[in-house]
C-alpha cells in the first residue's frame, strides 16, 4: 500500500491528509504541536473568515503577480464546494455582510474540528509532538520521522504567529531538498511610521484610501477601514498592501522607509476639499475651520490635522488663506506616513515568501525538482488580501496536493 507523509496539521495539512487518506492509501500526519490547527483557532479573531463571496475567477488579481498559480486548486474546490464540505460535517456557513463567509456559529474551533475529525475518520494516523527536521529523498521514496514513505506533502505554514508553531521549518526542508525559497516577510500586518499620530491612537476611518508608489511594483492601493495605532497605521486598507511595503523595506531598494499616502475619505481629493472650503467661506465664514471639519471627522482628529497643516484653532473659514487652504486639503487627501517597519511576524496574519511557484506544478502542486514531493498552503510563495482568501487557498491547495499525491503514478516533471 502506498504510504504518504503529510508534514504540518494546519488547514492545508489537515485537508491534504483527508484527501489522500480517503483514496485508501496510508497517511501519516506529522505535527510538532500537541493538537492540530492551532492557527485556525485564532483566525478572524476566533470567528474564522474562511472564504470570500467573489467568484474564484476574480481571485488571481487579488493575489498579485503570481495569482494565476492558485486557479487550478480553487477551480477544483471553489467556494460552494468548500461550504458544502463543511455543511456536510455540521458546520453551516453564512455571509452576513454579503462579502465574507463565516461558520454560522462564528466559531473557528468548529472549522478546525471538522477538518481534524474528517482526517481521523478517513484513517489518518496522527503523530503529534513530532517535528521533522530532515527528509532524505531517494530512488525508493523518502525517509523521515523514522519511517519510509512513497510521497510527502509539505504543509508547514510560514512564519506568522510563531507561537502557533509556524517557524519556517517546511521551507528549510524544501531548500535542503533543492528548492529555491523566497525570503519571508510579514504580510497582512500593521505598519510602523516615524511620524505616527500617537495622540490619535484608536481612531478608525471606515472609508479610507491608502496608496504606495514603488519603483519595483508601481502603485498599490488599499481601500476600506483604517486604524490609527500608537506607532503607525493598521486596518484592512493598510493590511492589504503591507506585504508589499514589508518586501520593499526588507530589500532596501526603494528607501530605508516607504511613504504611504492616506486619503482619509476615499474619493474626497484635494479639489473636493477646496470646494468645501470655498462654500464655507460663503456660507459659514465665521466658523473655525477645525470646528467645521467636524461635519466629516471626529473633533480631535480635525483639530490635530489642522495644527499639522499650520492652521490654528482660531482660523475661520473667512480668514483661511489660499496657502492654508491648500495645506489642509493636502493633509486631508494625501497625508503621508513615513513607514520604517512593520509589527512583525508575531502580529502578521500571513507570510509573504516561500517555495517559488515556478518550481511547483500548479495543476497538481507537485515539485518540479523532486519526484514524489508536494506542497500546500502558506509555505508556497503566494499570498492574498484580507477577506478569507488565504484560508480558502490553504484548504483548496491541501485538497489538491493530497489527492494528487495519492493518485498520480508519478509527479509532473
Amino acid at each position: 500500500m502506498m504510504r504518504i507523509a503529510v508534514v504540518g496539521a494546519g488547514p492545508a495539512g489537515l485537508m491534504a491528509a483527508w484527501a489522500a487518506a480517503r483514496t485508501g492509501v496510508r497517511v501519516v500526519l506529522f505535527e510538532k504541536n500537541d493538537e492540530p490547527g492551532k492557527k485556525i483557532l485564532i483566525t478572524g479573531g476566533g470567528h474564522c473568515n474562511l472564504s470570500n463571496t467573489l467568484p474564484v475567477t476574480a481571485w488571481p488579481e487579488r493575489f498579485g503577480k503570481r495569482g494565476r498559480f492558485i486557479l487550478p486548486a480553487l477551480a477544483a474546490f471553489p467556494t460552494d464546494a468548500l461550504r458544502r464540505w463543511l455543511g456536510d460535517r455540521g458546520v453551516p456557513t453564512e455571509a452576513p455582510d454579503g462579502r465574507h463567509w463565516y461558520p454560522a456559529s462564528r466559531s473557528a474551533r468548529d472549522v478546525r474540528n471538522a477538518l481534524a475529525d474528517a482526517a481521523t475518520e478517513a484513517g489518518v494516523e496522527w503523530r503529534f509532538q513530532t517535528g521533522i527536521d530532515r527528509i532524505i529523498a531517494g530512488p525508493d521514496g523518502f525517509s523521515l520521522g523514522g519511517d519510509r514513505f512513497d510521497r510527502v506533502v509539505l504543509a508547514c505554514g510560514g512564519l506568522s504567529y510563531p507561537g502557533t508553531g509556524s517557524t519556517w521549518d517546511g521551507c528549510r526542508l524544501a531548500e535542503a531538498l533543492g528548492h529555491t525559497v523566497a525570503p519571508p516577510v510579514p504580510a497582512l500586518v500593521g505598519l510602523r511610521a516615524r511620524n505616527a499620530l500617537t495622540d490619535l491612537s484608536g481612531l478608525v476611518f471606515e472609508t479610507a484610501r491608502v496608496t504606495v508608489k514603488l519603483k519595483s511594483v508601481g502603485t498599490v492601493t488599499g481601500r476600506g477601514e483604517l486604524l490609527l495605532t500608537h506607532n503607525g497605521i493598521s486596518g484592512p486598507a493598510v493590511l492589504d498592501l503591507s506585504g508589499t511595503v514589508a518586501e520593499a523595506l526588507s530589500k532596501g531598494g526603494d528607501a530605508a522607509e516607504v511613504a504611504v499616502r492616506v486619503e482619509w475619505l476615499d474619493g474626497k481629493d484635494s479639489a473636493f476639499w477646496q470646494d468645501v472650503f470655498a462654500d464655507w467661506r460663503r456660507t459659514r465664514g465665521g466658523g473655525a475651520v477645525a470646528a467645521l471639519l467636524r461635519d466629516f471627522f471626529p473633533n480631535r482628529f480635525a483639530r490635530s490635522l489642522c495644527r499639522l497643516a499650520g492652521i490654528g484653532d482660531d482660523v475661520t473659514a473667512a480668514t483661511l488663506t489660499a496657502a492654508g487652504s491648500r495645506k489642509v486639503a493636502e493633509a486631508l487627501s494625501g497625508f503621508q506616513f513615513f513607514v520604517n517597519d512593520t509589527e512583525g511576524f508575531n502580529k502578521a496574519i500571513v507570510t509573504r515568501g516561500g517555495v517559488r511557484t515556478g518550481e511547483i506544478d500548479p495543476t497538481t502542486l507537485a515539485s518540479r525538482r523532486v519526484d514524489g514531493l508536494f506542497f500546500a498552503g502558506e509555505m508556497i510563495d503566494v499570498d492574498g488580501p484580507c477577506g478569507g482568501f488565504n484560508l480558502h487557498w490553504a484548504m483548496a491547495s491541501g485538497k489538491l496536493a493530497g489527492e494528487c499525491a495519492a493518485r498520480l503514478q508519478s509527479p509532473t516533471p
